[in-house]
């Protein structure tokens, strides 16, 4: 007996002796990756991966001749993003409900890169209008002959307590950023598809991954949004899929953003501190251009965003929970109580 004890304890002592300077080097390792992750958080605008891709990856020049489709591209992201795929050489196709923003977009388009009216086609679409969709692509099919890159930018957000939102808004706010986009996606895809190629670009955001307070329908839908292509992505190899979260971006999303009814005033940015401080914002454009290098490199998930909330992002994928009553405790329940203070009449 005190012989196997005696083999057992050696045994153990030679595992410890290599063991633990392989656990200080882990743990050395992990170190440094925590300061630098830390630190690209403080002084990035994106996640470790996309910079460093920024950097040394495609910066988007490989995408020119191919063509990509673009919903909700009268404005903001979707706009921004147009512009910055036109000087790469991509063909576009916009769409919108707003076709003489469209036309704007398109002119600004070919005056600003090698395009040609030809090579810019404004194909109005309400994403709403589920119907109307396979027309949709049916059209830009007919036009260019093939859409490599489908880009489901359509979309509207909501400022309201969820227990005042009414079931409408709710309704609305799911028709247009999930099943909207679901519908010009499987109108495109038999395409897609048949050709075993294609790229599915989501612009989700930094909500689909946390749950900011005063957007709880907008935040269900991006969740909706990331969880249905995160599944589509494992079904449908042959295609590459890319989830982008911006945070804040200098847009009218907020003053376009549902109420708690659907006739409620449109949301007056910047009149309380309940919205999102300028230290935190980006602008349309740095983000399109950073949509680009997701793109090229065909890069599966991608965070644009900065400051406190791409801390925020990092808590909340380290360590849910605590970050859950941080949030509350440091911001949350002040932001709350001031867009309470701005409701009051």
């Amino acid at each position: 007996m005190e012989t196997k004890t005696s083999v057992t304890l050696g045994i153990m002592s030679v595992i410890l002796l290599f063991a633990i300077p392989v656990l200080h080097f882990l743990a050395f390792g992990l170190l440094i990756y925590f300061v630098v992750i830390v630190t690209m958080a403080l002084t990035q605008d994106g996640d470790l991966l996309l910079m460093l891709y920024e950097q040394w990856g495609q910066d988007g020049s490989n995408l020119r001749g191919k063509v990509a489709w673009i919903t909700g591209a009268s404005s903001g992201i979707g706009e921004a993003l147009s512009y910055e795929l036109a000087r790469k050489g991509v063909k576009l196709i916009l769409s919108a409900r707003r076709e003489k923003e469209l036309e704007r977009v398109k002119q600004r388009c070919v005056q600003t890169s090698e395009l040609t009216d030809d090579d810019v086609l404004v194909l109005p679409l309400d994403v709403r209008d589920y119907e109307s969709h396979k027309g949709c692509a049916d059209k830009a099919l007919g036009h260019f002959k093939k859409v490599d890159i489908l880009v489901n930018n359509a979309g509207r957000s909501q400022r309201s307590l969820a227990v005042e939102t009414s079931l409408e808004v709710d309704k609305a706010v799911f028709e247009l950023n999930v099943i909207g986009q679901l519908s010009v996606t499987k109108a495109i895809l038999p395409h897609m598809l048949a050709r075993k190629e294609g790229h599915i670009v989501n612009i989700s955001s930094v909500a689909g991954r946390i749950s900011p307070e005063l957007s709880s329908a907008y935040s269900a839908s991006k969740h909706a949004l990331m969880g249905y292509f995160g599944a589509f992505a494992y079904e449908n190899q042959e295609l590459c899929i890319t989830n982008v979260c911006p945070g804040p971006i200098e847009s009218s999303i907020v003053t376009n953003a549902f109420g708690k009814d659907l006739n409620a005033p449109k949301f007056e940015y910047g009149s309380n501190t309940a919205e999102r401080s300028g230290a935190s914002m980006q602008t349309a454009e740095r983000c399109a251009s950073l949509i680009v290098v997701a793109v090229a490199n065909k890069l599966s998930e991608v965070w644009i965003c900065k400051n406190i909330v791409m801390i925020l992002m990092l808590m909340n994928q380290w360590a849910p929970l605590p970050t859950a009553w941080i949030k509350k405790i440091v911001y949350g329940n002040k932001r709350i109580e001031e867009f309470k203070k701005s409701q009051v009449n």
